[in-house]
């Protein structure tokens, strides 16, 4: 240890990690302090954005203080101990998840959101079931390595009619175990919101091909997965039968119409009378982002504010283009980008296979996340609830992609102190690839 007289600021505050990473996070908390201030300034001029647009600033500086707090405070964790708390985590989010189902907070449609009692907060569960699942996962695929390339995860049709004591047994030792966190997470979490499951089942499929599970147990699983699918949809179809009340189904229907056949969605909404407009949020977008041209309007200068739903969390990266330009935009992605590149440096220092996994999964899902949201706002994919990570206004989002950045700074910072340490029943992925 250094003398206190010789130690930099940055070892003083004991501030360790990947320092192009916390340069990442602290740019990105920035820009959403900006972007919150500046979209939700038509609070004055008379729009339906409800709040004031200093207690909005206020509200998010606060949301950005604890993330900080949360990067600090997880960076600072043995890794092992993500692995000890893992289970009990994910059992804890898939409980806020049902308590959600009965007792949530129904808002734009979508009932999604769990109220804090006496605090009166609201915060998605399903922002921390999704980074739950993906350490349960890393974990379970860390004890496989030695025989994942090898041996089968999922029993083939050929052994269970030749079989079944022992495709039963690998049913219940290997595909439950591993496969089970993802369908039950993605069950609880597609009835309300469809685009958070397909984002948590894309991020698990990746995290599989990483984890190197054979593709014959990929496609396997894909296949249950579709009919897993189709059994939720018909139970959302018969629940919505007998009451009477109209599902998401219908809403998701309405919007990927939308996107590939919106002549179609114009005629249905002018021969049934609806008056809703499913194209009102995408248009606005597309013009903020076409008002922005090259280098943005400038900062405080957007007239799209006042048009635009949901400025400062959905729609934030059509209202930063629009205020810093395409410029702008290539910056805030490259941000995104750069955040999954640095994950892939650490996850070539980093042999253990439970980090490995867990810093390439967390990394993928924030920013396949982020380039979700932008392909949103420039109308490539149907509209979703999903946030602009570290961007977009709201707490649980910044809390739970904080603490998912704290991991992946907590293993690079172990990489750099070298007390990455191999837990006994865990194999090395670079002593596999060698066998």
């Amino acid at each position: 240890m250094a003398d206190d007289k010789t130690q930099t600021w940055w070892q003083r505050l004991r501030i360790g990690g990947d320092k192009p990473l916390w340069i990442i996070f602290v740019v990105l908390a920035f820009v959403s302090m900006f972007v919150v201030y500046s979209s939700t300034t038509s609070s004055l001029y008379g729009s339906t954005t409800a709040g004031h647009h200093l207690t909005r600033f206020f509200k998010q500086l606060i949301y950005v203080i604890i993330g900080l707090v949360a990067v600090w405070a997880v960076h600072r964790l043995d890794y092992q101990r993500y692995g000890r708390w893992a289970y009990a985590a994910y059992i804890v989010s898939l409980g806020f998840m049902v308590l959600t189902m009965f007792f949530g907070v129904n808002k734009f449609g979508a009932q999604r959101w769990l109220e804090v009692p006496i605090l009166g907060i609201t915060f998605q569960p399903s922002d921390l079931l999704k980074v739950t699942t993906v350490m349960v996962l890393s974990l379970q695929l860390a004890g496989r390595q030695l025989m994942v390339e090898k041996h089968n995860l999922i029993p083939s049709l050929a052994l269970i009619r030749r079989n079944r004591s022992k495709a039963w047994r690998l049913i219940k030792e290997q595909t439950f175990p591993v496969f089970g966190p993802i369908l039950i997470s993605c069950g609880f979490i597609v009835p309300e919101n469809m685009s958070t499951a397909l984002l948590m089942g894309a991020t698990c499929v990746v995290i599989l091909i990483i984890g190197r599970v054979k593709w014959a147990d990929i496609a396997r699983f894909l296949i249950i997965s579709a009919v897993f699918g189709s059994v939720m949809l018909g139970g959302m179809l018969l629940m919505e039968g007998f009451s009477g009340e109209e599902s998401r189904l219908k809403t998701w229907g309405n919007r990927i119409t939308a996107l590939f056949n919106p002549e179609k969605l114009e005629q249905q909404v002018t021969e049934n009378g609806n008056k809703k407009d499913y194209f009102y949020q995408i248009n606005q977008a597309k013009i903020a982002i076409a008002m922005g041209k090259l280098t943005g309007r400038g900062a405080g200068q957007s007239a799209q504010r006042h048009m635009l739903p949901k400025a400062e969390s959905d729609y934030a990266f059509a209202f930063l283009v629009e205020e810093w330009g395409f410029v702008g935009a290539l910056l805030v992605v490259v941000m995104y980008l750069w955040i999954f590149y640095r994950a892939i440096v650490i996850f070539n220092k980093c042999g253990t296979a439970f980090p490995c996994l867990l810093v390439l999964g967390l990394a993928f899902l924030i920013t396949f996340q982020a380039l979700l949201n932008m392909m949103v706002a420039t109308g490539l994919m149907f509209q979703t609830g999903l946030a602009l990570p570290l961007i977009s206004q709201g707490g649980s989002s910044e809390l739970f992609t904080s603490v998912a950045i704290g991991m992946i700074l907590g293993v690079s910072r172990q990489i750099e102190e070298k007390t990455l340490t191999t837990p006994r029943g865990e194999s090395m992925l670079e002593n596999n690839r060698k066998k």
